[in-house]
């Protein structure tokens, strides 16, 4: 299994590969011109589906718009009703405030009234009985006088 070339010897042993000859190969390329060819139809689709997202975008924008104009809307409606709805509750408030403190006044009024009629009536009442006590005891003196005169007339008789 030995083999001569060019007075070399080469042992070739049965599980390797035999040896190949070295042979440089040299591959020469030309440039290849590119040709690229954009067809009208790109174009078109190109600009197409830009002038579809402008016009998606601004349905998306006036769509945006819209509602938040119509939130802002119902926010201030909301708001006004809600305004509204105080100041409703501050004037009932008010009301009521008022109508109690009109309602104290005349009972306290109606208080004082009955106080003095009642201070009128105990000051008359007293008036009277000084007056009934003064009464008796002038005529308990009188009584005392006359005892006493009755018993003078009765010792002189």
């Amino acid at each position: 299994m030995a083999e001569q070339n060019n007075n070399e010897v080469m042992i070739q042993l049965p599980w390797t590969v035999p040896q190949q000859p070295n042979i440089q190969t040299i591959v020469l390329q030309q440039p290849a011109k590119t040709h690229m060819e954009l067809n009208a139809s790109t174009d078109k689709t190109a600009i197409s589906s830009f002038a579809l997202s402008v016009v998606i975008a601004l349905i998306f924008g006036a769509l945006a718009t819209w509602l938040a104009y119509w939130y802002g809307r119902k926010s201030f409606e909301l708001t006004k009703q809600g305004f509204n709805l105080t100041l409703e509750q501050i004037g009932k408030s008010v009301e009521q405030t008022l109508n109690s403190n009109r309602e104290l006044y005349q009972s306290q009024k109606d208080l004082q009234l009955m106080q003095i009629k009642s201070t009128h009536r105990q000051d008359w009442i007293n008036n009277i009985r000084e007056l009934f006590s003064e009464i008796l005891i002038v005529r308990t003196k009188m009584n005392i006088v006359i005892a006493n005169d009755f018993s003078v007339q009765s010792r002189v008789c």
